[in-house]
């Protein structure tokens, strides 16, 4: 069996040529439905190929290659806008802190009016670090 034969058909199968249109067509529908439709483009035709990984122990003997298909759509985006809308849900209902970025961590730690180290914990060497402290041993005692 050729090489390319083998990589491509490990992954992939053959189908008609209407699938690709109707899956174009539902990432284009759920792309509207999210509001997203205006930043993520309809999937390129292209075509696919392969590397070879010549890196590989005993390539010589037994070659192997990577298939690089560029026609994947960028349901990563959709996939994000929807764990980001349960995260905010489950955030707001448990009114627990969850925080996007370290600045935003830092911003929190300095507004703590008094900060107070239990006895048996250290100096922390940063407010991320003491951040963290403090919600784990918060979340311990939950």
């Amino acid at each position: 069996m050729p090489l390319v034969h083998k990589n491509v058909t490990k992954a992939y199968k053959k189908t008609n040529k209407n699938v690709p249109n109707v899956i174009t067509s539902v990432d284009k529908k759920v792309a509207e439905k999210l509001g997203l439709d205006d930043r993520i483009e309809v999937s390129a035709n292209g075509d696919s190929f392969i590397t070879m990984k010549d890196h590989k122990p005993d390539f010589l003997n037994n070659p192997a290659c990577r298939l690089i298909n560029p026609n994947k759509s960028d349901i990563g985006i959709i996939s994000k806008q929807i764990l980001d809308h349960i995260t905010k849900n489950v955030s707001y209902t448990t009114q627990v802190n969850q925080w996007k970025s370290t600045s935003n961590v830092i911003q929190w730690f300095k507004a703590i009016p008094e900060k107070t180290i239990q006895p048996n914990q250290s100096m922390p060497s940063s407010p991320s670090t003491c951040a963290t402290s403090i919600c784990q041993s918060q979340s311990s005692s939950l």
